[in-house]
């Protein structure tokens, strides 16, 4: 199943022709199409929402069925994570940067960068002076924000991925959630504790639970939360003690979130508040329907969760505490599909359900690329281009994930799973030259029949429609 999309473009720019010595300078991107993915959300310390996600930060004023956003553009990409802690907002991004907000005026303050993967988890101490970033196997950072000094950089090794991160209230220890994974092999998570000024301190409680996704710390930062598919695990910071509660309502995409002296445990099928200390229940409510999230931010006004798409699309949901509503806004999944047809583009986006790696070339497209197998995904370990009229052979040290010629047939754009395009010279395949995308995986590349306007679709679902000089 598809999502179809048609917008209209008017170009305005001169027109041009692509040349085997084209560069990135011979562009010009007149376009940015779609709202793209949402990643993560939270509420401002005014009051209002936000939504984190492919093209920067969705603010919503009030929470009505037809309320429309503003749009604050992120000038670094793909925002993958958020964390707030007033004045402060910091935002991880798919380039591995991070930027400082102030959430009062959604200005940015500082950037920098940070890890060579995407930052999918950030987390920032409640006076905003320390920020922690987690992301694929790059381990974890603690950056000092004024000076942008890097504090602690935790290294895991390959075999692990940074589930989540957390920092507690006071700044001093730093909390990350780790899973085992190699090839398709997947263990149990770890948590690791760390004196971030002095990490030689570092306890590791392993094999807590299959699938833990999210830790949660509270307030007072004496409680350290894990809701695992084995029941409700919780760390006592003053007494250096695992409890294992007797809450046993949980599964693997529990996620905690804390209100006054309660836990508040959001399942798909249910939620529950929970008594700190005790651990004992004090009411649940069960849905009729599912709602799977990925990401969840609790204040008084209302529960705002971020669908995993896989389940429930690209849907921001928003339950009002007061009234017992819910809302729901709808973003975009990764592109599949893009067509040019006279004055539209018309855009198809992929069926969140079905992996990225079914795209296969078009069977009139004169090409042919084999990546590895799907669970190499993470090593990345390269392809194999194919010219199929001419026999003609690449091997690459990249994952290709698309691949087209120019309409004059001079050049082959490769699109790969990193977020680069490069250029090669259709007679020889040789590199004439590289972009960079911060938007994820590259997933169509297409050339109007007239040759002077080039749209490139991404993982994070949006398109860059460029004007070609």
């Amino acid at each position: 199943m598809t999502h179809r999309w048609i917008l209209i473009l008017i170009i305005v720019a001169a027109f041009g022709k692509l040349t085997p010595a084209s560069a990135q300078e011979d562009f010009e991107r007149v376009e940015i199409l779609g709202r793209g993915r949402i990643d993560d959300v939270g509420w401002l310390p005014d009051g209002r929402l936000a939504a984190f996600g492919a093209r920067g930060i969705w603010v919503y004023d009030e929470i009505t069925s037809d309320a429309e956003p503003e749009l604050t553009e992120s000038p670094y990409g793909w925002i993958r994570s958020a964390a707030i802690a007033e004045p402060s907002l910091a935002t991880g991004h798919h380039d591995g940067s991070i930027t400082i907000w102030d959430t009062a005026n959604l200005t940015e303050t500082t950037h920098f960068d940070a890890l060579e993967y995407p930052v999918t988890s950030i987390a920032l101490s409640e006076d905003g002076t320390r920020v922690a970033a987690g992301g694929g196997r790059d381990g974890v950072q603690v950056w000092d924000i004024a000076s942008q000094t890097l504090l602690l950089h935790q290294d895991y090794g390959a075999d692990y991925l940074i589930s989540d991160v957390a920092v507690s209230p006071n700044g001093r220890w730093l909390y990350v959630l780790r899973l085992w994974q190699a090839g398709d092999a997947v263990g149990l998570s770890q948590l690791d504790i760390t004196e971030i000024d002095n990490p030689q301190q570092t306890q590791t409680l392993e094999d807590i639970g299959i699938y833990v996704a999210h830790i949660g710390v509270d307030p007072t930062g004496r409680w350290v939360v894990l809701p695992s598919g084995e029941g409700l695990f919780v760390w006592d910071m003053e007494r250096a003690l695992l409890i294992d509660t007797a809450f046993e309502d949980t599964v693997n995409t529990t996620i905690p979130l804390f209100n006054d002296q309660e836990i508040v445990l959001y399942t798909e099928w249910s939620i529950a508040r929970v008594e700190m200390e005790t651990w004992e229940a004090l009411d649940h409510v069960s849905f009729d329907e599912p709602f799977y999230a990925a990401e969840a931010a609790l204040a008084d006004t209302g529960l705002a969760l971020i669908a995993d798409p896989s389940f429930n699309g690209e849907t921001l949901r928003v339950w009002s505490l007061a009234t017992d509503e819910t809302f729901d806004f709808a973003y975009e999944g990764s592109v599949s599909s893009i067509t040019f047809e006279d004055d539209q583009i018309v855009i198809e986006h992929a069926d969140p359900a079905l992996p990225l790696y079914t795209i296969d070339p078009p069977p009139d497209s004169g090409l042919l690329w084999n990546a590895n197998d799907p669970w190499e995904y993470q090593n990345y370990f390269g392809s194999h281009l194919e010219v199929t009229e001419t026999g003609q052979t690449l091997e690459t040290s990249y994952r290709i994930s698309t691949a087209t010629f120019s309409p004059d047939r001079r050049v082959i754009a490769v699109g790969t799973e990193t977020g680069e395009i490069h250029w090669l010279d259709a007679e020889n395949l040789q590199e004439l030259g590289v972009w960079e995308h911060n938007d994820g995986r590259v997933l169509a590349i297409v050339f109007s029949p007239d040759g002077e306007r080039m749209a490139v679709g991404t993982e994070s679902g949006l398109v860059h429609v460029w004007q070609i000089q």
